[in-house]
């Protein structure tokens, strides 16, 4: 398990705000469940 970093706490609180998730829903996000853009 990934221990918990500054840079993965903005994306899944961004990933909250962005997609009104709630935490449980964001907790269970998983890559293959964004698109996310290949550059930046």
């Amino acid at each position: 398990m990934q221990k918990p970093s500054g840079a993965r706490l903005v994306a899944f609180f961004g990933a909250m705000y962005d997609a009104a998730l709630g935490p449980a829903e964001a907790a269970t996000l998983r890559r293959s469940n964004l698109a996310l853009p290949t550059d930046g």
